[in-house]
């Protein structure tokens, strides 16, 4: 009832589906410009306000750093230094006004650096130049828009971090105990304090340390083998650390939280040599959400612990899956930046968040030198956020549609109204929404879910959802 005004939804929709079926030629869907990422991209990933993922990562084409931005339907590419050599083992972080803030290695001069845009314009600083510094770095923004870095400094073998206080970078050793600082990873609790996880060579141990308020506190959390490369760290609601990492001893994926005053370790994957290249999220619930690597298989791999641990291969074609960001966005659902070594492409994979009851499944992947892989369901809306009606459109998998779903729902996945639920005859379906339910009512302002449905005649159901967010 609350579309197409004139006619029955049904009928409008089926006319729709004929037109399309008759001026339009199945295509693979959404081609993307090619982003070639070359080779060691280090790249890492951030999501916007509006779950759009921006990604920054190193060019070996051009040998400068570089940020794409998705927009829409597409990825908007920029070189944010002109200098070359620049943008090795980048990391990327947002502030609340959607600002981007980038650290960086400048591998030419042995330099640590950072560039910020406020969405206008890029501002390049040189942070550390006190011998050859910066690789391994980490970055995060606090509340108050000051960004704090973890890096290595490879001249000393220290652990340091840097943060901007008014206008002035301060930069100090947190740890020069051996040779420590490698594989940082850092995070802000809830009062902006920084805490760090990072690999201890000296010792093959994993380190962890915090800012009190007026020092930093450092202890080992793991010593047992070689542990600790390839950190990743989350702070939860109650400022309890949780650490992801590689135990290269046995090649096992290994879990620390922080219980009270000791250390809990857990190994969620031991099949192979795993655990590689992880990146840890915690969610509503307060429980880890884990990207890795499959070294033994190239493959990404996935771990998720409820009462306890879940773990798929999220992609197996060619050498997939290194350098993982794993990113929480709407609902929960997952978002994974990775690289495929077989394709030379940084890949983005996202998850609905209206399956995270159910088992994993791959909704939609973009690559940076390729395309929206055409077996999932794509989906767009325009104008995103609306005042008024949006336009809705989608491309169904390449194999021949028979049945589609289609629903609005709240953001606690219960249908507001359904649109179409019957045959369909084209993989290209368009239509409007005027931001009503079912019973004719405008729905306050606030943000819904577009969930659509499909079977094809391979057997295969295809789902994919869409947040639409209606304004006054």
């Amino acid at each position: 009832m609350s579309f197409w005004k004139a006619t029955p939804r049904s009928l409008a929709l089926l006319l729709a589906l004929a037109a399309f079926a008759a001026c339009l030629a199945p295509t693979e869907s959404f081609a993307k410009k090619a982003l070639p990422a070359g080779n060691q991209p280090d790249p890492d990933a951030a999501l916007a306000g509006n779950d759009d993922p921006i990604i920054s990562y190193f060019d070996s084409n051009i040998s400068k750093l570089r940020c794409a931005i998705w927009n829409e339907d597409d990825w908007a590419l920029s070189t944010p230094d002109s200098s070359n050599s620049v943008g090795r083992w980048s990391s990327i972080a947002l502030d609340d006004r959607d600002s981007i803030y980038i650290s960086y290695y400048d591998s030419a001069n042995g330099d640590l650096k950072f560039v910020y845009s406020d969405g206008a314009t890029w501002w390049v600083s040189t942070i550390d130049q006190a011998g050859d510094v910066g690789a391994y770095t980490s970055i995060a923004v606090s509340s108050g828009r000051s960004p704090f870095i973890s890096y290595y400094d490879a001249t000393s073998g220290d652990l340091k971090v840097a943060d901007l206080s008014g206008f002035s970078w301060s930069a100090q050793a947190v740890d020069a105990a051996g040779d420590v600082g490698r594989w940082t990873s850092i995070a802000l609790d809830e009062s902006d304090r920084p805490h760090v996880s990072y690999y201890d060579a000296t010792n093959g141990n994993l380190k962890y340390a915090r800012w009190t308020g007026a020092s930093w506190a450092v202890e080992t959390v793991a010593s047992q083998g070689d542990l600790g490369k390839y950190t990743s760290l989350a702070i939860d609601g109650s400022g309890n650390p949780h650490i992801s990492f590689y135990n290269a001893t046995d090649g096992d994926l290994v879990y620390a939280s922080k219980q009270g005053i000791s250390w809990v370790l857990e190994t969620p994957d031991t099949a192979g040599d795993v655990g590689l290249w992880t990146s840890i999220a915690i969610d509503s619930d307060g429980k880890p959400r884990i990207s890795y690597f499959d070294a033994a298989n190239g493959d990404l791999k996935y771990a998720r612990k409820t009462s306890s641990w879940f773990v798929q291969t999220i992609e197996s074609e060619g050498n997939t899956g290194l350098f993982t960001s794993l990113l929480l966005g709407s609902l929960d659902g997952i978002n994974i930046c990775y690289f495929d070594s077989s394709a030379s492409e940084i890949q983005l994979y996202e998850e609905s968040g209206m399956s995270l009851r159910g088992s994993f499944m791959r909704v939609d992947g973009v690559a940076l030198s390729g395309h929206r892989q055409s077996q999932t369901i794509s989906l767009m809306a325009t104008p995103n956020p609306v005042a008024g009606e949006v336009s809705l459109s989608m491309v169904l998998p390449d194999h021949t549609p028979l049945k589609a779903r289609i629903a609005i729902l709240d953001i606690m996945g219960r249908e507001i109204d359904r649109i179409y639920d019957g045959q369909i005859y084209s993989n290209r379906l368009s239509f409007t929404w005027d931001g009503k339910a079912a019973d004719g009512i405008r729905l306050p302002p606030g943000s819904y879910i577009l969930n659509v449905e499909a079977w094809d005649n391979q057997g295969s159901r295809h789902r994919r959802n869409l947040k639409l967010v209606l304004l006054k």
